[in-house]
């Protein structure tokens, strides 16, 4: 039926055997672009640079200490 972005994300819209509108991520079709990353690495890189430095800032937030959050004046309260 058509491609739109309502949700900050391409989504293919079709109507099911009711006539009810329903919409899925264009990357779970065949109905969007080839990836030309993917096209051209042939299958010799299943990571893209752009994934890989994602997954590598979450890595970092799992392993960092969580901080401890300073509330006020914790000095006043001491005696």
């Amino acid at each position: 039926m058509g491609v739109r972005q309502p949700w900050g994300e391409d989504r293919v819209l079709f109507l099911d055997e009711q006539e009810q509108l329903l919409s899925l991520p264009l990357g779970w079709t065949d109905a969007a672009p080839p990836n030309v990353f993917v096209e051209l690495a042939a299958g010799r890189c299943p990571f893209r640079i752009d994934d890989l430095i994602s997954l590598a800032g979450l890595l970092e937030d799992i392993r960092r200490p969580p901080q401890a959050e300073c509330k006020g004046d914790s000095a006043a309260t001491v005696r």
